[in-house]
């Protein structure tokens, strides 16, 4: 399965995969008889003790219904990190997390292998649609100090770009949070972070290039027909562009498009690609497996550059 696959894109409609769990105890306190709890438990998938669901569609519906559960198990907490993110409709990359992270308790509570309490100063929480979590900036800030840094970089770009916080927003969480375990991970997230950043292929591409050593401009301006373009990334003082392939932005309705729609969209790149190479500009398209190989993207970059044109400081790389 290609990375781009495992890039999660929550639904919008987050409460339509709540309110479906169903729990044994309860089941029990209004009269059922153990066989009626087996029988149905038996039809159903398990979402942690004592909590059942049925037509569970998959990895990332089942994480949901988790956090719900959680939510309802441990009192007075509040989804945190990546279970947050999910609720606020931030991106995340890879396979469903195996435990819930959560706020507003206190740790060593004696909770299961698939609960964690998210240490450092008491975060600011809301209620959002229905469901207790931190805010965006304290999601951002706990992705950061939980995930690995493309992953919690993904987060990050995805809030900025879609206006849900800000850098200065981060900055004041960085501030509450003071010493505690992961602020240099968010520190650095802070320093490069990107709001013009418009999907997770893009801040991804962006990561694997800085770390190369090359400068570069987000969605540079490009007007050439009577067209107004943007390159995703363009290196620093050359006219060289890098475009990741991709169908989704943030934001986008496009997470499960129609061949139809797919179609549209690559007739018009074609056209848009051919307008910017005629101003002069070379771009090179990457796509998610590309990101995988550094060197060789290197290599690919030093050959459009011209050779010996591809001086760069090489900076060091963070050790998450």
């Amino acid at each position: 399965m290609s990375t781009e696959a495992r890039v999660c894109l929550p639904v919008p409609e987050r409460r339509a995969h709540l309110g479906r769990v169903f729990y044994t105890g309860e089941m029990r306190a209004r009269g059922a008889s153990w066989r009626e709890v087996r029988r149905q438990r038996s039809a159903s998938t398990k979402v942690r003790h004592g909590a059942y669901a049925s037509d569970v569609t998959d990895e990332w519906h089942l994480f949901d219904l988790r956090c719900e559960a959680t939510l309802r198990s441990v009192g007075g907490s509040a989804l945190a990190g990546p279970a947050a993110a999910r609720f606020w409709g931030l991106p995340l990359v890879g396979s469903a997390p195996d435990v819930v992270h959560v706020r507003g308790v206190r740790r060593g509570g004696g909770y299961s292998k698939a609960i964690k309490v998210v240490s450092g100063a008491d975060p600011e929480v809301v209620d959002h649609n229905g469901v207790r979590v931190t805010t965006v900036a304290w999601t951002v800030a706990d992705c950061a100090r939980l995930l690995p840094r493309r992953d919690a970089l993904i987060v990050a770009d995805a809030a900025l770009h879609l206006g849900l916080c800000s850098i200065a927003d981060l900055r004041h969480v960085l501030h509450q949070l003071g010493r505690a375990k992961g602020v240099a991970r968010l520190r650095w997230i802070i320093a490069n972070a990107d709001p013009a950043s418009e999907s997770a292929g893009e801040t991804w591409m962006r990561m694997v290039v800085t770390d190369l050593g090359y400068s570069v401009v987000s969605q540079f301006p490009v007007q050439a027909e009577g067209h107004k373009h943007r390159i995703d990334l363009l290196l620093q003082g050359t006219h060289v562009g890098l475009e990741f392939d991709g169908l989704i932005k943030y934001g986008s309705d496009l997470e499960d498009p129609d061949p139809e729609q797919i179609a549209r969209v690559v007739r018009d790149e074609k056209r848009r690609h051919a307008r910017i190479e005629g101003r002069g500009y070379r771009l090179l398209r990457i796509i998610w497996e590309q990101l995988s190989d550094p060197t060789t993207l290197d290599r690919r970059i030093r050959h459009a550059l011209g050779q010996g044109a591809a001086r760069r400081s090489v900076p060091p790389t963070p050790p998450w």
